[in-house]
């Protein structure tokens, strides 16, 4: 199908979106960016991801398609209702976090958008097959990944910045062990539905086929040691061995192979002599997390602490010992709906709801046997939404989740409209797409700038840029242009330069609680002679951060 796309009989939508499809999930996704670590669009290949969805949008609104019907369905309403109202809560949000919250809500909002766009292509029962087996290859790619990186070969891992030591845990493309597990759980889910619903003339080699890549995928879960990757598998085989209970032979087999497959990882870490990774600490702190967030639900049930505030609020709500934090902050709960609930109280439970009614949508309006087994895909996704980082931390996550979705929904309504507005709504869709596209090319340059000079401690050479230059990344460059302020100082000893520092650092410390930036101000404050306000920075600096030894030094001296 790959190879012969592009002739007539085939060049449809369907299959150039399969094309892309395969061009994303087994090339795009796996090619390495140097970057400095973070969230959104601070990571390249988040940047790259939105990129794809920018010209999958602009290639199906611009196909010479004349069709005056929109495909569109119950789950979908709901959907693109819940994502409605999460976005108009982030409008709302208070002025000093609004720019995150617009984010957010715009990455709510074009969720939204690429779900109801793929909606007009439909999927039959051979598309999904050849999408979920590019989403397969892409996660054995990943493992290939893993096992280069946790046996760092030295051909092949000058491609990718691993430690030089054996790893503690492998994380692949995703820098993070628990996202990448969820990636991994996800690929085991598609495995299971390949490997019951596979077609019955070659089943056999299927099977065999099927089963190697469950042993790989299970060798590699245990490697990465991620507990939120265990609950997934944990509900993934549960829900399978419920809905194939007929077939529930073949599912166990699979179950076999994956769990042989998790012992050669537990070999694997034995004989190299490392210790399996505790979770009981992580998990006793988050318990506590999820405590604190109902508390601070009691206290504004109505509208929340405000979008974009969770890491101010709760640090600033709870202080660091009773937060679990020395040093850091939290910038989420690890739940999502908490995130929602705390930061949007009842509106945001309101739009949550409504994507949970979506999903029943799915679930009650499904007849068959097989279509009712995909919503086993999407389980990862959520288990990852429920117990770890939110899906700003991986934009593969949330396009995977949009895909498996839109495979599970088959209720489809078909709406009649006249022609003209149809296209007009297909341009203005498509020019939205067009300067998003370049938004993220200017985006993908400048991070790849920042990093460079983040490593090489020159930002003092970075100079003053308006916002639509730095759109996408307007607090990391703003952050780094200040640190430069300070760089510039121990040059010149131009005070001027730390007055605008200490300007911008007091704005900066009500969005994003920092202890580097507090320690700054600190230090600023101190040679300044501001006894007064030192002391008042000094006390709040450490009830925030009671784990930073430098505050106690600097207590000590006074």
């Amino acid at each position: 199908m790959i190879i012969n796309i592009f002739s007539r009989r085939n060049f449809s939508r369907r299959n150039v979106f399969a094309f892309c499809a395969f061009g994303y999930w087994a090339v795009l996704l796996h090619i390495y960016q140097a970057n400095m670590g973070g969230s959104g669009l601070n990571l390249p290949f988040n940047i790259l991801s939105w990129s794809a969805v920018a010209i999958v949008i602009l290639t199906i609104c611009l196909w010479p398609v004349g069709r005056r019907f929109v495909r569109i369905s119950s789950a979908a309403c709901y959907f693109l209702l819940g994502a409605f109202v999460l976005s108009l809560l982030c409008l709302f949000t208070q002025p000093q976090w609004r720019y995150d919250a617009f984010l957010r809500a715009g990455a709510i909002s074009g969720g939204g958008v690429f779900y109801l766009l793929l909606l007009q292509i439909k999927f039959n029962n051979h598309s999904i097959s050849v999408l979920l087996k590019a989403i397969l290859c892409g996660v054995i790619l990943e493992c290939f990944i893993a096992l280069i990186q946790f046996f760092h070969l030295p051909v092949l891992s000058m491609w990718w910045e691993f430690d030089d030591n054996f790893p503690l845990r492998t994380y692949a493309i995703f820098q993070q062990a628990n996202v990448f597990a969820s990636f991994l759980a996800t690929g085991v889910a598609i495995a299971f539905w390949l490997g019951v619903f596979s077609n019955y003339r070659y089943r056999k080699n299927e099977m065999i086929i099927i089963s190697f890549l469950l042993m790989l995928m299970g060798c590699v879960l245990w490697l990465c040691q991620s507990l939120s990757g265990y609950i997934a598998i944990f509900f993934v085989i549960l829900y399978n061995l419920i809905i194939n209970w007929g077939v529930r032979r073949r599912v166990l087999i699979l179950c076999s192979a994956l769990l042989c497959g998790m012992v050669c990882g537990f070999f694997i870490r034995f004989f190299n002599h490392i210790p399996n990774v505790p979770h009981i600490s992580s998990s006793l702190t988050r318990w506590s997390i999820l405590r604190n967030c109902l508390l601070m639900l009691h206290e504004k049930p109505l509208l929340g602490w405000g979008v974009g505030s969770f890491d101010y609020s709760y640090l600033h709500r709870f202080s660091g010992v009773d937060s679990w934090v020395g040093k850091r902050t939290i910038s989420h709960p690890h739940n999502e709906i908490a995130l929602w609930l705390v930061e949007g109280g009842s509106a945001g439970f309101l739009g949550i709801s409504l994507i949970v009614l979506g999903g029943w949508q799915l679930i009650s309006r499904v007849k068959e046997k097989k279509y009712l087994a995909l919503l086993s895909l999407p389980i990862p996704i959520i288990c990852h939404m429920m117990t770890e980082y939110p899906l700003y931390q991986s934009a593969p996550h949330w396009l995977l989740l949009i895909l498996l979705l839109r495979c599970c929904d088959k209720s489809l309504i078909y709406y009649r409209f006249n022609l003209s507005i149809c296209w007009g709504t297909r341009i203005i869709t498509s020019a939205f797409a067009l300067v998003l596209l370049l938004l993220l090319i200017n985006a993908y340059f400048l991070q790849y700038k920042l990093t460079y000079v983040e490593r090489n401690s020159t930002q003092q050479t970075l100079p003053l840029k308006s916002w639509n230059e730095v759109f996408f990344l307007k607090d990391r460059y703003e952050y780094d242009y200040y640190i430069g302020k300070l760089m510039k100082f121990n040059e010149t000893g131009n005070w001027e330069l730390l007055t605008q520092f200490q300007t911008w650092a007091k704005k900066y410390s009500l969005i994003h609680p920092d202890v580097n930036v507090y320690y700054s101000r600190l230090v600023i404050a101190e040679m300044e002679g501001d006894k007064d306000y030192f002391n008042e920075l000094l006390s709040e600096s450490k009830r925030l951060f009671p784990g930073e030894q430098r505050f106690s030094i600097m207590n000590a001296k006074q």
